[in-house]
């Protein structure tokens, strides 16, 4: 993040942001995890039309993901992420994708991360989502 903080905007659109899309979809998990958590610190350098577009395939990725690790690192990071990319990626619009997180996925841990941020998600949304989408569900 420091690294591209530093970089010319253009080779960071140009080469970085293509580089760690492509490591989403990495055979290898742990290449997986390390892109997460640089991502997460990189898409706040952009405006949120910018991280939208750069990096909202990678988010999309993350949340077919497999691997309980990476689902685990999506659901610690999913407010952040959530709100770099708005209002390009309308933060009502990914509620589907954290419910499927807090309670569909199988993993316990990936359900205990995303139900902590929970506070979090709501502080953003209006009224009458919480009450349509959130509280069914909780």
């Amino acid at each position: 993040p420091a690294l591209a903080a530093a970089m010319e905007k253009d080779v960071v659109v140009s080469e970085i942001a293509p580089l760690f899309n492509e490591l989403s979809s990495d055979v290898q998990e742990s290449v997986r995890e390390m892109a997460v958590g640089i991502v997460v610190k990189m898409v706040k350098l952009f405006s949120p039309d910018e991280a939208a577009r750069l990096f909202g395939a990678f988010f999309d990725n993350t949340q077919t993901e497999r691997s309980f690790t990476m689902r685990l690192q999506k659901a610690r990071n999913f407010v952040p992420i959530a709100q770099a990319m708005h209002p390009a990626r309308n933060i009502r619009d990914q509620v589907q994708a954290f419910l499927q997180l807090m309670a569909i996925d199988t993993e316990v841990e990936v359900r205990v991360a995303i139900s902590k941020t929970l506070g979090d998600l709501c502080r953003l949304l209006d009224g009458p989502t919480i009450l349509s989408m959130i509280f069914p569900v909780v």
